[in-house]
């Protein structure tokens, strides 16, 4: 093989390699779930949604980190200064409203599947597993990196099955790429909602600019360290698309329902038989249990900031609110009544309600010559954000109607 060859393809291991690391962590429960049921109730049908959904987090992530690259202040430090600190304040508590919802999703995604393995009941394992999240974060973190490395290992096998399945299941190339083209069916919009709420995070590309800070970046390292994390989201997307194509081409044909993870783990089946929900539900509560700790410190470090507690995501303030995040997250995981894959569905659908406010302020920032100076949003950058802002902001507003529906009834 030709050196220049070989040095592409080390380039592109290099991308691959912890682009692929990043997208197995962050994926969580809410994903599956969503993904899941997409693909069994609504087949194909959505994947132009997916598409969708990874240009809008690549432009907010990218805008993410521009702005921690180029300024010298946190982002939500910038917003309390150019337009008070009701503002800073109010984009604080959404951003941990946001992260949550997202432990609630974590906590019914990693009880569900030991349910499923032990019979011991949800709450049980909610309790236990953000009481030894508590511990891990205020004693002891290097023992969470031990347990991440074994949580990612699950993961990895996880989605190698997910496609060997697809691969064994022979989906027709002609239906698959039909389901590019942009239709909405009936009842979907739940799904839509959920898959916007759990792989569109604003709240996580707004997370961006502080993780850039904290790594001390600036631009020449910003454009090498951008590189990854697009590359991450598009793995990220390419897994939850594996995942939609698996349920339709195996669960929709049998008209089988996606309530439980004993349910999703059918998709895996035609490859690994009565060993499927096995693997399926360690690798669930592996999704789930490996963001405990980082999806709490985004909440409770973006939060204290907004109230000028602190930028730094690793200091008490922000552990002490991550807490608080997950103990409500655990609260919520036991209060809300349904089936489990319902209520991840709707946990991470309800959390749209609190993303279009902090989007359309990323987009405000990022245009403001003020901060930016010549690296202000160029036009591409504006028209996908603004796009992603319009879509976000639709389903929140029907979220918000048939809420209004259902109280009226």
């Amino acid at each position: 093989m030709p050196n220049s060859e070989r040095a592409k393809g080390r380039k592109l291991l290099s991308i691959i390699g912890p682009a692929f690391i990043t997208a197995a962590v962050v994926l969580g429960p809410g994903s599956i779930s969503t993904a899941s049921r997409m693909g069994a109730s609504f087949g194909y049908s959505l994947l132009w949604l997916m598409l969708l959904v990874c240009l809008f987090m690549s432009c907010y992530t990218a805008m993410g980190a521009r702005f921690g690259a180029v300024s010298g202040e946190s982002l939500l430090g910038a917003i309390r200064r150019k337009y008070g600190t009701w503002l800073s304040v109010l984009l604080g508590i959404c951003s941990f409203v946001v992260s949550a919802g997202f432990q609630a999703g974590n906590n019914l995604g990693a009880g569900t599947a030991m349910e499923s393995l032990t019979g011991l009941p949800v709450w049980v394992w909610a309790v236990f597993f953000t009481v030894v999240a508590l511990a891990i974060m205020l004693l002891a973190r290097r023992t969470y990196r031990v347990i991440e490395k074994m949580m990612l290992a699950l993961v990895v096998l996880m989605i190698a099955a997910f496609l060997g399945t697809v691969l064994k299941a022979g989906p027709k190339l002609a239906d698959v790429l039909k389901g590019l083209s942009p239709t909405i069916p009936g009842g979907s919009f739940p799904v839509i909602a959920a898959m916007l709420g759990t792989t569109f995070s604003v709240v996580a590309a707004l997370y961006q600019s502080y993780l850039v800070q904290e790594k001390g970046w600036r631009l020449a390292e910003y454009r090498t360290g951008i590189r990854d994390s697009i590359a991450g989201i598009i793995v990220l997307i390419f897994i939850s698309t594996i995942i939609v194509i698996t349920s339709a081409a195996v669960i929709k044909p049998k008209g089988l329902a996606v309530n439980t993870a004993a349910d999703m783990a059918n998709q895996l089946e035609p490859l690994l038989g009565a060993s499927a929900k096995w693997l399926f539900c360690c690798g669930l509560w592996a999704a789930a249990f490996s963001s405990f700790i980082v999806n709490s410190l985004i909440g409770g470090g973006l939060l204290a900031d907004g109230l000028g507690l602190g930028r730094k995501m690793g200091g008490m303030p922000s552990k002490l609110l991550a807490g608080a995040v997950m103990l409500i997250g655990m609260t919520m995981a036991l209060v809300f009544k349904g089936t489990p894959v319902n209520l991840l569905i709707f946990l991470q659908g309800l959390t749209v309600l609190f993303v279009p406010g902090c989007a359309l302020v990323m987009i405000l920032m990022l245009n403001d010559r003020e901060i930016m100076g010549e690296h202000v949003n160029g036009w591409v950058a504006n028209i996908v954000s603004l796009a992603g802002f319009a879509a976000v902001s639709l389903v929140a507003c029907g979220k918000v109607l048939n809420l209004i529906k259902s109280i009226g009834s």
